[in-house]
Order: structure tokens, then sequence, then C-alpha cells
């Protein structure tokens, strides 16, 4: 353990070292004191004093030595924790007899951020037996499983005697981080925010293929198609709002979902990631069109396989495969790329949702999907990060110019009969899950 990490907290401990050491020292000095006088009194013999005196001298020096006998815990409230969550990380630490010093430096995964605290602590411990608790804050930052240990503790005499004896791995804890599961009880649709750019319309899109048979006449909402007007009943009821016709819905609908974890997607850092956000947003699809009666398709971002989710159980087992599989490191391959040369084989899909971040490459691997277009619906969730683009860095009109950016992606694909709905990463998941609901419903 390097001295520049231990020199920042020296200053603070001084005077917990004086008082320390005016305690417990003051008191064995004391007990020393008053079994001299008591031999002076029994002995009446200044010698035997004096020969004594080595024998105490080297029993006081031993109850100051420090003994390696130190037990470390580590404490969480849960072993299971969301992406975004925080949790607080106590480290309990019971050492035995010994005035001197302890450090500990604590290996914290990439899964977790530190909020507060620090990953090394020095400890001040008095003769007698010690008990000290240290506290850390820490946010869920990436999926997968990690250990939390406790990688080397070091006792350092007070007065350097022995110099320090090093303990390795003596504590560590297993957590694991899962995605953020939303829970939509109702469908809210979202009025549009004001900004500079205008806005993406999506087309609505209806739960299952539209049938011949009709079902009622109602006031048109953006995203409709032109087709679907009805001009003469608009014209007769004179309203200023056109009326469409709507059709009956088809009971169950075809899904499938492909989820992007590529290099393309591997964007961003600690609480605005979009690789974890795409396995929220895509597990809480399949949970919520699950409940819904629908017919969910996954691609696997590993291998490229289509599978098919016919319940919780299967939901359940992708779940954690692909959370043991981001525990293993393992990168995602080129879906979009993958998906392009087995496009022939994705047949009875009503819906077909892509979570990807679409740049140049992305865009031309989209258009192959011009004919599958045609039999089926296509939905992109494109994610935003201007967000992270930092203006100090990047410029002032950066963020805007990247929106302009995105939105001719978008117009581009829309000419392909491919839409796209726009994801601002690091802000509020649950809206985006709602917005495709909207689009499915």
């Amino acid at each position: 353990m390097s001295t520049s990490d231990i020199l920042p907290d020296v200053g603070k401990y001084v005077e917990k070292i004086r008082s320390l050491l005016a305690r417990d020292i003051a008191r064995y000095c004391l007990s020393l004191l008053i079994v001299f006088i008591t031999l002076g009194l029994l002995l009446m013999n200044v010698y035997i004093i004096y020969s004594s005196s080595g024998l105490l001298a080297t029993l006081l020096a031993f109850l100051v030595v420090p003994r390696p006998d130190i037990n470390v815990q580590l404490e969480v409230e849960k072993r299971e924790v969301k992406i975004g969550d925080k949790i607080d990380l106590k480290i309990r630490v019971v050492s035995s007899r010994g005035l001197g010093i302890i450090t500990c430096r604590i290996n914290i995964p990439e899964n977790f951020e530190i909020v507060k605290g620090r990953t090394t602590f020095m400890i001040i411990k008095g003769v007698g037996r010690s008990e000290y608790l240290y506290d850390i804050t820490l946010r869920a930052a990436k999926i997968g499983k990690c250990r939390i240990t406790i990688s080397e503790v070091e006792l350092y005499h007070v007065l350097g005697v022995g110099g320090p004896k090093k303990i390795s791995n003596i504590a560590e804890i297993e957590l694991a981080v899962v995605p953020y599961i939303i829970q939509v009880a109702q469908i809210r649709r979202i009025r549009q925010a004001r900004t500079r750019i205008p806005p993406i319309t999506v087309s609505r899109l209806t739960l299952g293929a539209a049938s011949t048979e009709f079902k009622e006449i109602r006031k048109y909402v953006p995203g409709d198609p032109v087709k679907n007007i009805n001009w003469k009943a608009t014209a007769r009821v004179g309203s200023e709002v056109p009326l469409v016709n709507e059709y009956e819905k088809e009971s169950i609908s075809r899904v499938m979902i492909v989820p992007d974890l590529s290099e393309r997607t591997n964007i961003g850092g600690g609480g605005a990631h979009v690789q974890e956000e795409i396995l929220s947003i895509v597990f809480s699809i399949i949970r919520l069109l699950l409940r819904r009666g629908c017919r969910v398709h996954v691609v696997d971002p590993f291998s490229g396989e289509i599978r098919n989710v016919r319940g919780l159980k299967d939901y359940v087992r992708i779940y954690r495969e692909i959370i043991e599989r981001r525990s293993r490191g393992e990168t995602g391959i080129d879906i979009l790329e993958a998906l392009g040369r087995q496009y022939s084989r994705i047949r009875n899909v009503d819906y077909l949702i892509i979570l990807t971040y679409i740049d140049h490459r992305s865009l031309k691997m989209l258009e192959r999907f011009r004919t599958l277009a045609r039999r089926c619906k296509i939905l992109v969730i494109d994610f935003d990060v201007s967000e992270l683009l930092r203006k100090d860095v990047y410029g002032e009109y950066v963020s805007d110019m990247y929106r302009i950016y995105k939105i001719a992606f978008q117009k581009h694909l829309r000419k392909l009969g491919v839409k796209v709905l726009l994801h601002v990463s690091g802000i509020n998941i649950g809206r985006t899950v709602n917005m495709i609901l909207c689009q499915v419903s």
C-alpha cells in the first residue's frame, strides 16, 4: 500500500493518537508504578525492584505490539440491487489488543461506482480490543454478478517495531446487479415537450394487424394513417378535427425484440450507459407483453439465435443467462448484421422492435430491412447521448447539432418504412417504456 494513500489521513488522526496514548499508556504506567511501590514496600529492597523493571518493561511492550488476528466483516442490506440503485456498504473491523495503525484497502468492481467514501481507510487502535465501522455509498452502474473484497490489510506498530504485517483477502461478499424492471399499470399518452428542434412523429401502431371489420368512427390522433380518414363524415359533422375509421384488431400479436449489445452501444458510463438501459427496457417490455398475451420472440444478443419466450419461466431463464454472460465480460455480436443475413427467416411477426444506437454503419444495415418493412411494422429505439456531451469540451452548440444529425437519420428511415423512437439516455426509462407500449397498443 502506497504512502500517498495514507498521508491525507495522518493529520486527521494525530489527535486521536495522542488521546489513545494519554489514555492507555497512562493506565499501564500507573499500574506499573503501583507494582513498583508495592514491591518496594513488601520487599524493601531496591535491587529486586531494579532487576524486575526489565521484565515489567518487556511485558508492557508485549501488550503494546499489535497482533495479526483481525476480523473484517462486509455488510449490505440486500445482495441483489437494480441498476442505478444506491447501497450502503459497511466494513466492520474487529482487532485484538495492541497500540498501532491498521490500513485497509477495498476492491470495488466496475459494476459499482463510489458515491461517498474511499476504497482505502486507516484505523488508529488502542492497547485493548477495538471495533471500528466504516461506511461507503455505492451506485450500481453495470449489470452482472460481482464480488467486493478486502484486498489488503496492513498493521503498523506505533513505534515501528517489527515492520508492517500484511494480510490479504480476508473478507468478501457477492452481489448481483440486475436490470431495472418497469411496472406500467396503465398506458398514458405523454404530451410532447417543446423544443427548438421539431420532434419526429411516430406512427401509432395497433396491437395486432388491423382487420377489415369496421369498429367505430373516432377523432384523428397524430400518427393515424391518412388513408383511414373519413372525409364524408368529417364534412357532414363539420368537425375541426378529422374523423377516422377504426377497425377491429386481432387478439394476438407477435412481437420480436432485438437488443443490440455490441461495441456500437458501448457508450456512456455510470448511471447513463446505453447497454444497461437497453437491458432494462427489453426486460420491461417482455414482461408487459407477456401479461397481455402476446407472442414474444427475443434475438440473443450474444449468438444471434431467435428464442421464443412462451411464459414467465422462459423469461426468467433468458434474464439469468444474460446476467451471467455480462458477469463473464462477454461482448455481444453485431446483431444488425447477423439479423440482416437471416431476415428471410423472420416470418409471422407483426412487430419488430430494435434497440440500438443509429450511426452511419447501423443506418446502412437498417436499409436491408426495406423488404421486411412490407411484411411487419418495424420500430427502432435510438439512443440519444447528447446529454453526455460536455459543453466545455465539445462546444456550446454540439448538443443541438447532434440532435439535427439524429433527425436526418430518422427522416431517411421513415422513407424506408421504419419508425424511430428517440430515447434520451439517462432520463426516465419508464417514460420510454410507456411510449413503446403506446406504439403497440
